[in-house]
């Protein structure tokens, strides 16, 4: 929530117009909430019924958290449980993940999937390769993720595949 402080009173006001406004909950009011993607200069304009206007701006940095979630260790057994190494993201600001590859030790592509949502085990790895099962080890993997604002940032680390 930002706020346009005034030394007038609410009833001595005319308009108040915030610019821009197309992330703001009201581009009228002295209190909105600001939502942006981006670090966004907000201006406001407060005018008086006398026609006397005031103005003033607030530059706001937004901080993006950019994180998603694998364990670092599975067990594909069939328990119903950690069964499926996939990505997780609790954050809604991913538009897709471009790629998702696990290598084994020899940096053979064991797994490998492309443009799908975070959250779906359908698009996670079972443990197998080439219709097998693979025997426990640690498997290095690799995801690209866009966000919503067109960032795109990779990720990299290592699961340890149990029975």
């Amino acid at each position: 929530q930002i706020t346009a402080q005034t030394t007038l009173p609410d009833s001595e006001i005319d308009t108040i117009i915030w610019t821009p406004n197309s992330t703001l909950s009201c581009g009228d009011c002295l209190t909105p909430i600001a939502t942006p993607y981006f670090a966004t200069v907000y201006s406001v304009v407060v005018t008086d019924h006398n026609g006397c206007s005031g103005e003033d701006a607030l530059f706001l940095q937004v901080e993006k958290n950019r994180e998603i979630h694998l364990p670092n260790v599975f067990s594909p057994n069939g328990d119903g449980e950690n069964d499926v190494f996939m990505i997780f993201s609790d954050d809604k600001s991913i538009e897709k993940i471009e790629s998702f590859l696990v290598f084994n030790r020899w940096g053979e592509t064991v797994f490998q999937y492309y443009n799908f949502d975070p959250n779906q085990p359908a698009y996670g790895w079972d443990g197998t390769h080439r219709g097998q099962d693979m025997n426990p080890a640690v498997f290095v993997w690799f995801a690209e993720v866009e966000f919503f604002d067109g960032v795109k940032k990779i990720f990299k680390g290592d699961v340890v595949l149990m029975l």
